[in-house]
């Protein structure tokens, strides 16, 4: 009996440490390369939050398109962050942004802000999906505070 847990015991220990080799190896990686962008919207919920994630409301603050001229600054913005993001292995709260993108090879991007939430205001995490939906990549990225407030005005909603 003490063979067989010890047997268990030492399979786990070799799990553990070949998970933190691999995580360890691998903090930053990239995200597939992504065509030219066809189509985004941005939706802005605020979310009023109690503690650190529970959220007591959500109230929609708007949505819109992006334009082309918007379209081509955020497909330059994903080129250059493209190696910077890290692998997403937490579950993270309701987004305050959600970014929804159409790609040309018809795959999907979802990039999600959360600077309602406080200990969450530098978090930006994708999420890629191929044209039959099924998920490719998620990723996690930290920007500053001048960086995520530099994203939000090149998506800020351009008046006629």
């Amino acid at each position: 009996m003490v063979f067989l847990e010890d047997f268990y015991m030492r399979k786990i220990i070799l799990l553990l440490v070949c998970s933190l080799y691999l995580f360890g190896c691998h903090s930053t990686m990239s995200a597939p390369e992504m065509t030219a962008i066809v189509s985004g919207r941005v939706d802005v919920i605020d979310r009023h939050y109690i503690g650190k994630d529970n959220v007591r409301e959500d109230k929609a603050l708007g949505s819109w398109q992006l334009s082309n001229g918007q379209l081509g600054k955020l497909y330059i913005w994903l080129k250059l962050h493209q190696s910077d993001w890290g692998v997403n292995v937490v579950s993270s709260p309701a987004p305050s942004y959600s970014i929804f993108l159409v790609h040309s090879d018809g795959s999907h991007s979802q990039i999600n802000l959360f600077s309602m939430n406080e200990s969450w205001q530098h978090a930006v995490h994708i999420d890629v999906t191929d044209k039959s939906g099924k998920y490719v990549f998620m990723g996690a990225l930290s920007l500053s505070s001048d960086d995520i407030f530099s994203l939000k005005k090149l998506l800020s909603e351009e008046r006629q």
